[in-house]
């Protein structure tokens, strides 16, 4: 694919709806998890934030979500594993409120990093369990990014390894063919971790370890069985480091991000590469996608809301298209200079409904906010949504959503709410374990039919 602008890239064929009016999302949201509700057994170094939520509903019925109980935005185990460089770079230029990560994370002392915990429901999400946590494990991140149940009721669940936390150390990598031998074999690649459960998810154990082909791999957001029973991960790497003496296009700000369609014939024991696709200098990461009713594999994906589409099982790719229109950037930015307000998708989750809905949640951080839903009738080649700038917004809390399908055909979500504990204290309690808080909201809402004028309708839980 030629280089891009990602302006030149053509935008989805839309049909405009009207916003259906919205009052107050508070009638119908439940919180799962914070410092005060459903809160899990405290640990050393847990500071009330509870996030980066997944959910599945089971063959049996049971609503299940899993979540990571930490300190801050990224829980990474402490004292960091951060050059320093990164640390110092960190500390003199943070300073805004929401940063991913603060000068005080470096003195937060949580041995094991955030820790992966699970809660279940059995009644439509009217009553849960009480948080269980995953088994420490090492060398794994602190939450989990994707999970699977497959048809013979074994439940998958991805880990993102440690090796991604080793912050700053990728944008540094050198260009010597030894030294870069050597840092590489001592942190990189980063590997896959997948988790299984036999008995739907009251314990777990270790599964297998991937790595490569790319050097830094993040968790999948994609995995889903195929119909002759293998497994598809759509999953972001970054093959080429980014720094003094690598290539990269003029306006690069980090190493750039593309996506692979990987492919398992045992359970996920062993991985190869059925494809590689993205942009040329433009990054495409976070991809949540699977398969569509026609039989093809859908995959949207940050910062632009790219969307690819294969006809043959994940081999070749469409080229992209915007699902949402915006200036954007072209870029992922560094985490030294984030900048929020620029991407048009992150991470969300695509699901189909027994009516053949395609139904994509994500967050835009340009136009309309987070806990949007756009929608297909026809297998990805148009959208429903009320403007081309923006979805349907089924609850202002909820970035990073994950979604199922539950057995009427409506969509149960959950999402992550972040923020300065002082700040959220009117909302969400006080936090009593630390200076940032996140809880777990979670919604339902269902796609109106064409007869009803598109659009959603947001639902009861428990009901």
């Amino acid at each position: 694919m030629k280089s891009h602008d990602v302006s030149e890239l053509p935008p989805a064929d839309t049909k405009v709806v009207h916003w259906p009016p919205l009052t107050t999302f508070t009638p119908y949201r439940r919180v799962l998890v914070s410092p005060t509700i459903n809160t899990p057994a405290p640990f050393k170094g847990y500071g009330g934030w509870n996030g980066w939520p997944e959910t599945i509903r089971l063959q049996n019925g049971d609503l299940y979500v899993t979540f990571c109980a930490g300190y801050d935005h990224a829980s990474m185990p402490t004292p960091l594993d951060a050059h320093p460089d990164y640390v110092a770079e960190v500390k003199r230029t943070l300073k805004t409120r929401g940063a991913p990560m603060q000068a005080w994370t470096f003195d937060w002392d949580c041995p094991t990093g955030g820790q992966i915990m699970w809660i279940r429901s059995r009644d439509r999400g009217a009553t849960w369990t009480r948080p269980r946590p995953f088994p420490l494990i090492p060398h794994i991140d602190y939450s989990v990014t994707r999970l699977l149940q497959l048809r013979n009721g074994v439940l998958l669940a991805t880990v993102r390894g440690r090796g991604a936390n080793s912050l700053g150390f990728f944008e540094r990598m050198p260009v010597n063919a030894l030294e870069f031998a050597q840092m590489a074999a001592n942190r990189f690649p980063n590997e896959v971790v997948f988790l299984r459960s036999d008995d739907n998810g009251e314990t777990w154990r270790e599964w297998s370890r991937m790595r490569g082909p790319c050097l830094v791999m993040d968790g999948p957001r994609a995995l889903f069985e195929t119909p002759d029973g293998a497994l598809m991960m759509l999953i972001p790497g970054q093959p080429i480091p980014f720094g003094p003496g690598w290539p990269a296009a003029p306006d690069q700000a980090s190493a750039q991000w593309i996506m692979l369609a990987m492919r398992s014939e045992d359970q996920g024991l062993a991985w190869t590469t059925v494809s590689a696709f993205g942009l040329e200098h433009f990054d495409a990461n976070e991809g949540c996608g699977g398969y569509l009713p026609d039989g093809s594999i859908g995959c949207l994906t940050r910062p632009t809301s790219a969307w690819f589409q294969s006809n043959d099982q994940g081999r070749t790719w469409s080229q992209p298209r915007r699902l949402q229109a915006g200036a954007g950037c072209g870029r992922e930015c560094t985490l030294v200079a984030l900048d929020s307000t620029v991407y048009l998708y992150t991470k969300g989750d695509l699901v189909v409904t027994p009516e053949g809905v395609t139904v994509a949640v994500f967050a835009n951080l340009q136009a309309g906010g987070v806990g949007q839903a756009i929608y297909s009738r026809d297998s990805g080649r148009t959208w429903i949504m009320p403007s081309p700038k923006y979805g349907f917004q089924y609850d202002p809390w909820s970035y990073y959503p994950s979604a199922c399908v539950l057995e009427d055909g409506s969509i149960f979500v959950v999402g992550t709410h972040e923020g300065i504990a002082a700040d959220m204290e009117s909302a969400v309690g006080a936090n009593p374990f630390g200076p940032r808080t996140c809880v777990v909201p979670a919604m339902r809402f269902r796609i109106k039919s064409a007869a009803e004028g598109e659009g959603i309708e947001l639902l009861p839980l428990g009901k």
